[in-house]
């Protein structure tokens, strides 16, 4: 991977490609999901003690609300007794000329704020919890909203945390000077646009926020203004999910049959998907990827909503049908609007 890092290989180009013409050393290990989902179990477990609500992103990213953690932890030592916050949760000791010279030792980085807060000690111990459990580093952003938080995790990496202090003032400077682009939710497109009228930072989309809300709609410009601010955009618990998606990312294929075969593979595994969910859908979306990254889409409103794996496979090889031409495909993407399959063929259901 370093020697991925230094050649600056793109992610998007295949990685037979890599070895290929770029990076012939290259060695390729196998990936271990039965042991990703273990060890995320772990960490789950420990980081629900926590945030027994605690939101994960993925099998590696998690979110957490520790408002309850704190503020319990201050109510059994107010008057700063041996049972105090320091004694339950103990500034980090110097680092040693060991974890000095350890690629895996990164100090707290503290923005505007007194080092080794409450906060800071909880978080520490987390992760040293994580370390002895699992024997993997964690890295940690602290931070009153959960947009600054993913993005302080970015910091110091893999093995480190950064603090931002809960003033507005250091909370909005902070914000402003980040580029747009690390703001979650704006791609490649909208950073294209936004570059157009000459905003690259979030302090250039607050105070260009007139040419903006004439560009872009009322959703987009209150969702700009409330990442700009710093405003907390709290998760809906009524929010009613519209679709799933599975997807599957394979060596080329060129043959029709077997492209029919993993579409029939990918419908099983948003059959169960959407029976697990109780769900159904009616809007079918068919999404393939070329070994060229050229997207080939299809959507079809059916009859009558579905769910079973025979119904998906049916409506989805009637789209694939469609598609199919003399094309090396590496991507099957299979979605149904309630029901989504990705990955180099790819399955819509809503």
């Amino acid at each position: 991977r370093e020697r991925e890092r230094e050649k600056e290989q793109a992610t998007q180009i295949p990685l037979r490609a890599h070895k290929l013409i770029r990076c012939p050393e290259l060695i390729f290990v196998r990936p271990n999901f039965d042991a990703y989902r273990q060890a995320s179990a772990q960490v789950r477990a420990i980081l629900a003690e926590y945030d027994p609500g605690l939101r994960a992103a993925s099998l590696d990213e998690f979110s957490l609300d520790l408002t309850a953690t704190l503020q319990q932890a201050a109510a059994r030592c107010p008057h700063g007794t041996s049972d105090d916050l320091s004694c339950c949760y103990p500034p980090p000791p110097p680092p040693t000329a060991r974890d000095i010279k350890s690629a895996f030792f990164l100090p707290c980085e503290v923005i505007d704020g007194t080092p080794f807060t409450l906060a800071e000690r909880v978080v520490q111990q987390m992760r040293r919890r994580i370390q002895a459990a699992t024997q993997l580093t964690a890295s940690a952003g602290i931070a009153p909203t959960r947009a600054c938080a993913k993005t302080l995790s970015d910091r110091n990496k893999p093995n480190g945390q950064c603090y931002l202090s809960p003033h507005p003032t250091a909370v909005r400077a902070f914000i402003h000077s980040l580029p747009v682009r690390k703001i979650g939710g704006i791609g490649k497109v909208t950073e294209t646009l936004l570059k157009a009228i000459g905003v690259e930072t979030c302090c250039e989309l607050y105070h260009k926020r007139v040419i903006v809300h004439q560009l872009f709609s009322e959703i987009s410009f209150d969702f700009f203004m409330r990442r700009c601010l710093g405003v907390q955009t709290e998760h809906s618990e009524s929010h009613v999910r519209k679709s799933i998606s599975t997807e599957r990312t394979f060596h080329e294929l060129s043959k029709p049959e077997d492209l029919r075969q993993k579409c029939k593979q990918l419908c099983a595994s948003l059959a169960e998907d959407v029976a697990a969910k109780g769900l159904e859908g009616k809007c079918l979306t068919l999404k393939l990827k070329t070994v060229f990254f050229e997207v080939l889409s299809r959507a079809e409103s059916l009859p009558m909503h579905v769910s079973s794996s025979d119904e998906l496979y049916r409506f989805s090889l009637g789209l694939l049908n469609r598609e199919l031409k003399q094309v090396i495909f590496g991507f099957l993407l299979l979605r149904e609007q309630t029901c989504d399959v990705d990955r180099s063929l790819s399955l819509s259901l809503l």
